[in-house]
């Protein structure tokens, strides 16, 4: 994934990829509301081997 940035980085400069590394934090955040993120609470965190 660090290669995409870098490459969208040399193409179009650090100012463009920041902004949209930002763009897609935000909508990150937002997808949040519509596929919410499931209660973990239930799971049995004890591992699987004796």
């Amino acid at each position: 994934m660090a290669s995409v940035w870098g490459a969208l980085t040399d193409a179009l400069g650090l100012s463009v990829s920041l902004l949209a590394g930002g763009g897609l934090l935000l909508a990150g955040t937002v997808s949040v509301r519509r596929w919410p993120l499931h209660d973990t609470g239930a799971i049995d965190p004890t591992g699987s081997t004796p």
